[in-house]
């Protein structure tokens, strides 16, 4: 069998139901959109709720930053808020290994010409807009010799749930090439890296600490294409975003302080937050 057989086999048996995630969470990344971050609860409450009988107050989650829309900031204000989130989210780090961490302003891409909303239904229309020639890249049939488990764009979301959702509005850069799926839930890890392995895929959706094992275990996620990585801002119900859920954000910035700034460094990769 031919490594292209191979991959289109892969391909059939890598489809996924997308209705299974209505109601699950994302089994990779601890936190989900309602459940993460939250603090495991003293027991000393519980004895006291029943001494008492008084119901116990909630404690609330807490914004890590000020909660502002960051997508319509400018690229200066967006590494500030990007900086500052780093900071908090990663305090084991000296200020010299934070520095070192750093996203560089000149590696957001500007998005103030963007004028259409934020929505769901304009997520594809922002791929193009953030993609320089992106019919070339995202939309005509990729040729036989262009390396497998290397997508152009790399979309970053909070949870799994989520991804399907985003997936769902990449329909249009499904025709020629696969949309790569990189999260846990009902996904096996080595079912992915066999994917990667011999699928071209030009656009990849997934969750940081997923797409950080697919990176740093297997290698089968290469970032050698790599153009755009987008950070969803999508907010939950709870108003929080993907920079408020502690683990996810732990792999988020691990993601974004290693590969993402070589990337940017040395590539010009760029990070947009939509």
């Amino acid at each position: 069998m031919s490594k292209r057989q191979s991959g289109d086999a892969l391909e059939d048996d890598f489809a996924l139901d997308l209705t299974v995630f209505a109601e699950s969470g994302d089994e990779d990344d601890v936190a989900n959109n309602d459940a993460g971050g939250n603090e495991a609860a003293d027991p000393r409450s519980s004895k006291k709720r029943k001494t008492d009988g008084k119901s116990p107050k909630k404690k609330k989650k807490s914004h890590i930053v000020e909660n502002v829309d960051i997508t319509s900031l400018d690229r200066a204000s967006q590494c500030e808020y990007i900086w500052e989130v780093q900071k908090k989210a990663i305090p084991s780090l000296s200020t010299m290994e934070l520095e070192e961490r750093r996203v560089p302003e000149d590696a957001f891409l500007d998005t103030k010409p963007f004028a259409s909303p934020h929505t769901i239904n304009n997520f594809a229309s922002f791929i193009k807009f953030g993609v320089t020639s992106y019919k070339k890249k995202l939309v005509v049939k990729p040729s036989d010799d262009i390396q497998r488990g290397a997508p152009v764009v790399l979309i970053l979301t909070s949870s799994a749930i989520r991804a399907v959702d985003v997936i769902r509005a990449m329909t249009e850069f499904q025709k020629q090439a696969k949309v790569a799926k990189l999260f846990a839930k009902h996904l096996k890890l080595e079912e992915q890296i066999a994917f990667l392995n011999n699928t071209i895929v030009n656009v990849a959706v997934g969750t940081p600490a997923r797409v950080m094992k697919l990176i740093e275990e297997s290698g089968a996620l290469k970032l050698d294409r790599l153009e755009l990585v987008v950070v969803d801002c999508d907010k939950d119900k709870k108003e929080f975003t993907i920079f408020d859920l502690l683990e996810v954000r732990e792999y988020l910035f691990k993601f974004l302080g290693t590969h993402f700034v070589r990337g940017a460094k040395g590539g010009g990769v760029r990070l947009a937050l939509y």
